[in-house]
């Protein structure tokens, strides 16, 4: 059963498993081997530990049945059970049935943390390194805020602010950059992972500079993790301040979106002030745009703080020392 279960390992994580070659022999940190070893594998795949939910699809009733306080990460890893629709539960199996556990890591959640581990190796460029100080000054431009309050549907809502990305000093892949640094941050937050999050891109400022940036590779890299390479839902994504030409940029990035996606983008232009308080309550918008909050700067200083806050965080997830 060792040896089989050690040749399946290593044909599902296609060599990443030299720590597992043999699962029988080590102690499970709970249940039966083969379902140890099903966490793992997936572990691996995801670069975190799964939460609780996962582990429980994962779960092997045989043996040794793991307990229901098993001592696994509150925090999902990164959200790919929601977004993927794994119920917890699924996949259970009898200590020879192999087949069952196959099926929960080639479910869509399995498939998606595959996908975002892909396109991370694949995209170095923006996320090998996701320290804060790579894009301090982006940050410290009041570039990017994250509203304190979520909307109506629960949804986590960010704000962008293209007028503060100066092109000359940071590229494309800085600024995407820091759209990651915060998906990494708030995917922990079981709300966010329930119910996405929603994005206000203020393009006032928006130049040909700008423009240059945005070749189709780029555009393919950003597609990707709005579609299937990133496990948080993107419920709506509103531009305002559009300049008429931001559309033939918007043009080369829609191929690549999903058919879901495409409708839930949302184009407000400059007389936005109506039409976006029919998406987002004037209670939880800025000043700037409407609303009866603080300012932009003072939220994007704080997100900034809080970005900084989590240095440590960010470090150990990315892929550079």
């Amino acid at each position: 059963w060792a040896v089989g279960c050690g040749l399946w390992l290593r044909a599902v994580a296609a060599g990443r498993v030299g720590a597992l070659r043999c699962p029988g022999r080590v102690q499970p940190r709970s249940g039966c081997g083969l379902w140890a070893a099903a966490v793992a594998v997936a572990e691996l795949r995801a670069g975190s530990v799964l939460c609780a939910a996962q582990v429980g699809a994962l779960r092997c009733p045989g043996r040794a049945r793991p307990s229901r306080s098993a001592r696994v990460s509150p925090v999902p890893c990164p959200a790919c059970l929601r977004r993927g629709t794994v119920a917890a539960g699924s996949g259970r199996c009898r200590c020879g049935n192999i087949k069952a556990a196959v099926s929960v890591l080639q479910s869509p959640a399995c498939t998606l943390l595959k996908n975002y581990q892909k396109w991370r190796i694949e995209c170095p460029e923006i996320s090998a390194d996701l320290q804060p100080s790579s894009v301090l000054g982006l940050l410290q431009a009041g570039y990017h805020g994250v509203l304190r309050s979520r909307d109506p549907h629960g949804s986590k809502v960010l704000i962008y602010r293209i007028g503060q990305w100066d092109p000359s000093l940071f590229t494309a892949y800085d600024v995407f950059r820091v759209s990651l640094i915060t998906s990494e941050l708030i995917v922990k937050e079981i709300e966010t992972q329930r119910n996405g999050v929603k994005a206000i891109f203020d393009l006032q400022g928006w130049r040909f500079a700008h423009a240059f940036q945005i070749s189709p590779a780029v555009a393919k890299k950003i597609a990707a993790v709005l579609t299937d390479s990133f496990p948080l839902k993107v419920r709506g994504i509103h531009l305002i301040n559009e300049p008429l030409f931001f559309h033939p940029v918007f043009a080369l990035i829609k191929p690549f979106l999903t058919e879901k996606i495409k409708q839930r983008v949302y184009m407000h232009g400059s007389n936005y002030l109506q039409s976006l308080t029919e998406h987002f309550p004037a209670t939880i918008l800025p000043q700037e745009y409407g609303g009866e909050e603080v300012s932009i700067e003072e939220l994007a200083k704080e997100w900034t703080d809080f970005i900084m806050e989590s240095s440590d965080y960010l470090q150990s997830i990315s892929l550079v020392a």
